[in-house]
């Protein structure tokens, strides 16, 4: 009697016998060997693959456009390109954006050091490779030369002329990449958890693995990466984990040998409230904040206080914002303005002041063609300007008329997204923020406790 093919292939390899068409005995120890193999083979080398979405070229579309931007527009493009998936400020790229390890590679390094994780700080071809280059090899993702290679290849003249219109094309690729990128996920996900199952039949684990998958490619969707997977175990905070983006508490605190003095705000009490100031960012450092909330009559000088605070901090160099939501940006500016030619130039009025620079008043910057010497103003103003960007001091404005609560964190937040370095942010006009969504209530005082 002819037995069906794989019957005869296991009666010829020993694992059964058959008498007259019937199986009478197996080899039981041999049969789960065998199965086994079968299973650690088709993980290792499946006989089926994933179809997934081809994203390469909106990958190298984004890639080509940073770098071969000039490296303030780069930064501005990186930051478009992380709020688009909403990857939080200290939060890296999660490496499931790209589809070649390459473009991984490069990616990371791009956002490594737009947060400041790096020595340096330009986003270049060549700042890039030499950079990458220092690294040890063993912590690198792909081959030197790899690296290099496609990097040359990306920032060719040739390659974003492929691909049409710099301008049109970006946002373009950044909405196709999203779509495309959350199904080639999906489809990962359903093909892994099966492989899954065949070599290790838990189905809790498959469960568990997909979930995350599914969640990250909604996050992927909805532009809210950066609000996934944030929690944290403390002992690993304490003694340290092998995957962890910063310092354990251990190496951090025997590593702190010396640190720099904090930024002073310009106000005593500010500073005795936020031991000494604020810091200015360091890698690898914990990341926390504090909100304190100044209130007053009408006239008092909350505003004063805050413009004070914001020109401190940016004098000692460091990067703050400003939101204001009654006065225009012009008004604003006068009074940064003011407040840092006082601090530059000292107490003396520029009308008093024969040879040299003194400082400028709110009034005469607001009306300048009522003065008679328009161009020592003027000077003063440049001057200013000179200083603040030689001390590496920054000062972000916007001032969204009557805007909500929740305007007013997007606005932060987009601040800390192009700026990571952003430590401090002023709220001026508290009191003239509109409603937030749910409502709050009628009381002043509850409505000013429920926006904190």
């Amino acid at each position: 009697m002819e037995l069906p093919f794989y019957i005869q292939k296991a009666v010829d390899l020993g694992l059964m016998e058959v008498d007259d068409g019937k199986i009478i005995s197996t080899n039981k120890e041999a049969i789960e060997t065998t199965i086994g193999t079968a299973r650690l083979v088709e993980k290792l080398q499946p006989t089926t693959i994933v179809d997934n979405e081809n994203t390469t070229d909106q990958e190298a579309i984004i890639l080509c456009r940073v770098l071969t931007s000039p490296s303030g527009i780069a930064r501005e493009l990186w930051s478009k390109f992380r709020i688009a998936f909403g990857v939080g400020h200290g939060q890296e790229l999660p490496s499931h954006l790209w589809s070649l390890p390459a473009f991984a590679a490069i990616g990371k390094e791009i956002d490594m050091t737009f947060i400041g994780e790096r020595t340096g700080t330009t986003i270049s071809k060549n700042s890039l490779i030499t950079g990458y280059e220092q690294m040890n090899p063993s912590n690198r993702d792909v081959l030197f030369s790899d690296f290099c290679t496609t990097i040359t290849e990306l920032t060719s003249e040739e390659t974003m002329k492929a691909y049409g219109d710099p301008s049109t094309e970006w946002s373009t690729a950044l909405d196709i990449l999203k779509q495309k990128r959350a199904l080639s996920l999906y489809k990962e996900t359903i093909y892994l958890a099966g492989q899954s199952l065949k070599t290790d039949p838990k189905l809790e684990k498959a469960l568990e693995f997909v979930h995350k998958r599914t969640m990250d490619g909604i996050s992927m969707l909805s532009g809210s990466i950066g609000n996934q997977g944030q929690v944290t175990d403390l002992i690993q905070s304490i003694i340290g984990d092998p995957g962890a983006g910063r310092l354990n508490w251990a190496d951090y605190i025997s590593s702190a040998q010396s640190q720099d003095r904090p930024t002073s705000t310009g106000v005593n009490a500010f500073d005795i409230d936020i031991d000494g100031g604020v810091s200015a960012p360091r890698p690898n450092m914990p990341r926390a904040g504090r909100l304190l909330v100044i209130g007053a009559r009408t006239g008092v000088g909350k505003t004063a206080l805050g413009v004070q605070v914001a020109a401190s901090l940016a004098k000692g160099g460091l990067t703050v914002g400003f939101v204001s939501a009654e006065l225009e940006a012009r008004a604003v500016e006068a009074r940064l303005i003011a407040n840092l030619s006082r601090q530059y130039f000292g107490s003396r009025w520029w009308k008093n002041v024969k040879e040299g620079l003194g400082h400028v008043t709110v009034g005469e910057l607001e009306r300048p063609g009522a003065t008679i010497d328009q161009n020592r103003i003027a000077e003063v103003v440049a001057q200013v300007s000179m200083k603040l960007e030689e001390g590496g001091g920054k000062i972000l404005l916007e001032c969204p008329w009557g805007a909500c609560v929740d305007a007013v964190i997007n606005t932060m937040r987009t601040m800390k997204a192009k700026q990571p370095e952003l430590r401090a942010v002023v709220i001026d006009h508290f009191h003239c923020l509109a409603r937030h969504k749910g409502g709050s209530a009628n009381n002043p005082s509850a409505m000013l406790e429920d926006r904190a």
